[in-house]
């Protein structure tokens, strides 16, 4: 995924980009088009000791004003993100206590594994790193949502087309697969 897909789209370097957005959706210019694959929830990433985690059957969700006196691994700031945790948290009475910042999901996980903090993860995103577990986000539930960028002014390769066709379909069985998990 980049942050620069749809620039990269528009410039004919790529036949299709891989985008994600957390809060509007992404607005291209009118020669490329935006199909919406999968609407991806964030989840809390504890460590497995956590009281919250200890103290509850799993898979109970948790409240974000639960985490208010936690320490964050997070994020970078300016980053999209890292912009909806921080609304999110002021949502909830609260300005999250950042212990560390990163561009990688994967070492705020590794992080999280070592008692460091907790993080705001996407689902898709999680690797179960030894040490964590997850908790579904009750309240305000949120989210990113997948998108796949290409031109609309041209055809499709056919190799391109197929590609954006894998990633509607597995995006469908994503969506199949947590509904059945709840």
């Amino acid at each position: 995924m980049s942050d620069r897909g749809v620039e990269r789209i528009a410039a004919g370097e790529l036949d299709v980009a891989v985008i994600a957005s957390w809060a509007l959706p992404p607005e291209p210019p009118p020669h490329l088009t935006v199909h919406t694959l999968l609407r991806d929830p964030m989840v809390i990433v504890l460590p497995d000791d956590h009281p919250l985690v200890t103290g509850s059957p799993d898979g109970t969700p948790l409240r974000l004003e639960q985490l208010r006196d936690e320490s964050w691994v997070t994020i970078l700031a300016g980053h999209a993100a890292r912009e909806q945790l921080d609304r999110a948290a002021i949502g909830a009475g609260f300005t999250p206590r950042i212990r560390f910042q990163t561009a990688s999901y994967d070492l705020a996980q590794a992080l999280v594994g070592t008692g460091y903090g907790v993080a705001l993860v996407s689902r898709l995103a999680l690797t179960r790193v030894p040490g964590t577990t997850h908790r579904p986000l009750a309240d305000p539930p949120l989210h990113r949502d997948l998108h796949a960028v290409t031109r609309s002014d041209t055809a499709l390769t056919p190799l391109a087309d197929v590609f954006r066709t894998l990633l509607l379909d597995v995006a469908t069985d994503l969506r199949g697969i947590w509904s059945s998990q709840g």
